[in-house]
């Protein structure tokens, strides 16, 4: 491909310093995701719930209606960092990715029962921090005998609750 050409007279090539080329960072991870198809403690436990080689700072898990939620909360949290902030919800149907472009359905399938736990890791570049609070929503009323309250008060008194967080 390359030919030489020999020179005619004795030339001396004084070595040059070329400049340092820097190395190309490859792109970090920023979200990952991870789909246990049949949930267990020891799949779990085989997982790696790093996200670029680090803890992630915010999880976020959807645990389907058929599996026991609060055990399977408590396996998650046991294999995270005590500073990774996790927030754990039940799911009717996880939504489908389409990174091939093959035009797959939006929920993943469903047979009647399924025992499946999706993870979302953030890395720490994406959400720096995570402040959770509970908030009442003033809705007792609705749950036990009727609505006392009109959606303007609801609204007003969630408001309130927010303005306390």
């Amino acid at each position: 491909m390359f030919g030489l050409r020999q020179l005619r007279q004795s030339t001396r090539i004084e070595p040059v310093e070329a400049p340092l080329v820097p190395l190309i960072e490859l792109p970090k991870q920023f979200v990952r995701t991870i789909r246990l198809t049949n949930y267990s403690e020891r799949g779990l436990a085989e997982t790696d719930l790093s996200i670029d080689r680090a803890a992630p700072s915010f999880v976020v898990g959807f645990i389907s209606p058929h599996l026991d939620f609060a055990a399977v909360v408590r396996q998650i949290k046991a294999r995270l960092e005590p500073a990774t902030r996790f927030i754990a919800v039940s799911t009717a149907g996880e939504l489908a990715a389409d990174p091939d472009g093959t035009r797959q359905p939006l929920y993943c399938a469903a047979p009647a029962s399924w025992p499946t736990v999706v993870l979302q890791l953030f890395s720490s570049d994406v959400i720096a921090d995570v402040s959770v609070h509970t908030v009442p929503l003033h809705s007792r009323d609705i749950r036990s005998s009727g609505a006392t309250l009109s959606l303007d008060q609801r609204i007003d008194a969630i408001r309130a609750e927010l303005a306390r967080v």
